[in-house]
């Protein structure tokens, strides 16, 4: 489907209207899915993971890190009970 718009033109205007490039959403909605995943500790991490369509664990692990601060395993740990909600320790 051609919308007639460039690639530029269309990231313009994707975040003009979300507040992030195509990219940028699309890695905090893999992120969102994993941490759905981690949270309920049925698979290890390398699944969640490729599940999530990252590259390998690692991808995983680092992305996790950037946003949250905490690896796959601490995450779990925390035992979160609010849906994408990372706690600050003070």
């Amino acid at each position: 489907m051609t919308l007639g718009l460039s690639p530029k033109r269309l990231t313009a205007l994707f975040d003009d209207e979300v507040g992030l490039s195509p990219k940028a959403y699309a890695r905090i909605r893999r992120l969102h899915f994993a941490l759905r995943e981690l949270r309920t500790g049925r698979l290890p991490a390398a699944v969640v993971a490729a599940e999530a369509g990252y590259f390998d664990q690692a991808h995983l692990h680092r992305d996790l890190r950037a946003f949250t601060a905490l690896t796959p395993a601490q995450y779990r740990l925390r035992r979160i009970r609010l849906p994408h909600h990372v706690p600050i320790d003070e």
